[in-house]
């Protein structure tokens, strides 16, 4: 399937459309079958906005704090193999946000997330200026 064609006053000054997409990137992990075990997947919805942009072949520019472990080099890894452009992220100490979906035995998620002093919810005055 074709990516959506620009708007003209876009395509009238040559250029492709840029997207720049601010917010969270965070791992979800998904428990499939009740007391199974859980799947880490990269997530969060600014994220997952930015690789479907740059899916659709919008140049897409991701501005999130990613934390410096491992889990934040996971979704650095994720969002650079998706194409965005990363080079504004916030590299940061803190640990990565957690989103876990656990299944019920009738098939229902609950949701817990760990947000305290995470990289996500940590963004200060400089970084945003």
């Amino acid at each position: 399937m074709d990516p959506p064609e620009a708007p003209a006053s876009i395509e009238s000054q040559g250029g492709r459309q840029v997207c720049a997409v601010i917010g969270e990137a965070l791992l979800d992990l998904v428990q499939p079958e009740p007391g199974g075990p859980y799947v880490a997947h990269p997530g969060g919805g600014p994220l997952n906005i930015a690789v479907g942009l740059q899916r659709l072949g919008h140049e897409t520019h991701l501005l999130a704090r990613l934390s410096t472990g491992p889990l934040g080099e996971t979704l650095r890894r994720y969002a650079e193999a998706n194409g965005l452009d990363v080079s504004a992220c916030v590299r940061t100490d803190e640990q990565a946000t957690l989103a876990f979906a656990t299944m019920d035995d009738e098939q229902r998620a609950s949701y817990d997330f760990y947000v305290q002093g995470t990289a996500d919810w940590g963004w200060t005055d400089d970084e945003l200026s």
